[in-house]
């Protein structure tokens, strides 16, 4: 709600006869939020670079959305846009708090894709709609990447591990 204070003047007036040259009005806007923007996303960091130490269970990510509209904002859940996108089984991602969370082993991830190339979910946020009454719910989407670890970073191990301590070639494989 809005209160406008409008006045208007008379420049005309001759002076000593006439002191009625201002006038006031006020004025009462009130202003409804109709639901007709969907959310916006205020956390979704495009690319997010994933340690080779991530576990199965690990939030990995965290995105967030509020309702476009500020009379009445609505709730809003979370959720992975399926279609066509084979990395989905290996996240899950919370309804209520937009945490993304490794579902299965980074290891069977990286048996599909390759170094270098992003992992990319599509993640939708959509208001919750409480009643019937009340206009649909909207969504909005984002995409957000995820680089896997090279294989170099990891620390090194022996392949044998039958080792002789006169041999000086031993051989370190990196991951």
């Amino acid at each position: 709600m809005y209160t406008l204070t409008i006045y208007a003047t008379d420049p005309y007036t001759e002076p000593g006869k006439d002191t009625r040259n201002i006038a006031g009005l006020n004025i009462v806007v009130v202003v409804q939020d109709v639901q007709d923007v969907p959310p916006i996303f205020t956390l979704a960091p495009p690319l997010t670079r994933l340690n080779n130490s991530v576990q199965i269970g690990d939030v990995i990510l965290r995105v967030h959305a509020e309702d476009g509209d500020k009379g009445v904002p609505r709730e809003i859940t979370y959720g992975l846009v399926s279609e066509g996108n084979p990395f989905i089984p290996f996240f899950n991602i919370s309804e209520s708090t937009g945490e993304i969370v490794l579902a299965k082993p980074l290891e069977e991830l990286t048996q599909i894709t390759h170094v270098g190339a992003p992992v990319v979910l599509t993640v939708v946020a959509e208001e919750i709609r409480k009643s019937r009454d009340e206009p649909p719910a909207q969504a909005t989407i984002v995409d957000v990447g995820f680089l896997l670890g090279e294989a170099g970073n990891s620390p090194p191990y022996f392949e044998n591990d039958k080792l002789v301590p006169d041999d000086f070639s031993i051989l370190v494989t990196c991951m």
